[in-house]
């Protein structure tokens, strides 16, 4: 019994300096090539007493092992979760990553129920976090609100999986002769794996020529414009199947671009905002032109796979504030400030959804103007 408990501590003790010398010899190979700092910090290691005592005979090699191997496994763990997070959202469907994120539109219809009738429609969408969900039950709680009013406490909301609707119904009278005008509100979640479906929420129907519908674009006025830049881009402003349809309506597609949480530190006016978009679709636009000159064939013909799903952007630069000469004469775009807490910008944002108004800020004169 004696014997056998020796020679396993003999193979244990063999294995161990084993390992000790591959590591004496790995760490002799990389020192040439590292800085003097390092050698340092290594040599300080290596005569720490305590730290031979707990390691062996070369402290700074086993840990630098040790910390190499965890940050490979975070890298590992983080690539597989970009691979698997279009099916790793609770709720989804994994046949069918976009799930059903609209089957709240036909709840109704597959109960049996009396559809609530509705004139317009109004879309909110955007990146996830910006607000959207927030502006959705401000707006269907309080649609009466407006600038100035008493603050408000906000509701408390999660990263919805499928689009809100809700039926809004102007009451005051405001959109001509005192008649109540109802606006089916939607809030179409920002997850990125959700994004296909929403085309065909702000794509016009042949159904009802005397109804439209309008975009409410909601971002965080506090952070990057990026993400909403590139939904805007990809989604709208080069989706030709969306602008084919509304070409064909002979009508105007009309986005409100809502700069939301402008009551937070920090945060940047639509003014500021709009030059960031601005910025961010000229870079998506070039990028774009890049990739449509690289379809072309060594030989100058175009090639036969060619994206016909996109219509690039007309124009050396983007203009806002008249999408035409950007070859988009049937898109518009207006921008607020909103803070839904303190009701900055509550006018406006009402007055756009209730009856398509926009109030138009010009040096601080707000005055009404139809769109």
């Amino acid at each position: 019994m004696v014997e056998t408990k020796t020679s396993i501590d003999m193979t244990n003790n063999s294995d161990h300096e084993s390992s000790m010398i591959h590591f004496t010899r790995v760490r002799h190979t990389i020192s040439p090539y590292l800085p003097p700092p390092v050698l340092n910090l290594m040599s300080s290691i290596d005569s720490n007493p305590s730290m031979q005592n707990m390691i062996g005979d070369e402290p700074s090699m086993v840990l630098f092992v040790a910390l190499l191997t965890i940050a490979l496994m975070g890298k590992v763990i983080k690539l597989f979760s970009s691979i698997t997070s279009g099916k790793a959202v609770e709720g989804l469907d994994d046949d069918a990553p976009e799930g059903h994120v609209l089957s709240e539109l036909d709840k109704a219809k597959s109960d049996g129920k009396q559809e609530e009738s509705y004139d317009d429609s109004v879309v909110l969408f955007g990146p996830s976090n910006s607000g959207k969900s927030v502006l959705f039950h401000t707006l269907i709680s309080s649609p009466n609100k407006k600038d100035g009013d008493q603050k408000m406490k906000l509701p408390n909301t999660v990263m919805s999986l499928k689009a809100n609707v809700s039926v809004v119904k102007n009451e005051t009278g405001e959109n001509g002769g005192g008649n109540s005008a109802a606006v089916r509100l939607v809030d179409y979640p920002g997850h990125v794996t959700l994004s296909s479906h929403l085309s065909s929420l702000l794509t016009p129907t042949t159904n009802n020529k005397n109804s439209t519908i309008r975009g409410l674009l909601v971002i965080d006025s506090t952070k990057s414009v990026s993400d909403a830049a590139a939904l805007l881009y990809h989604t709208v402003l080069t989706n030709a199947k969306l602008l084919d349809s509304w070409e064909k309506k002979k009508d105007n597609f009309h986005i409100m671009v809502v700069c939301s949480k402008a009551d937070e530190t920090k945060t940047k006016n639509w003014r500021r905002i709009k030059i960031q978009l601005k910025t961010e679709l000229e870079k998506l636009k070039k990028i774009s032109s890049s990739v449509a000159s690289g379809s072309v064939t060594m030989e100058g013909t175009a090639s036969n796979e060619m994206d016909t799903s996109k219509r690039e952007m007309t124009g050396k630069n983007v203009n806002l504030d008249d999408l035409s000469k950007n070859g988009l004469p049937m898109i518009q775009l207006s921008f607020v400030s909103v803070s839904c807490s303190s009701m900055i910008g509550f006018d406006a944002l009402k007055s756009f959804v209730t009856s398509g108004e926009i109030l138009t800020d010009n040096s601080s004169i707000l005055s009404n103007a139809k769109i």
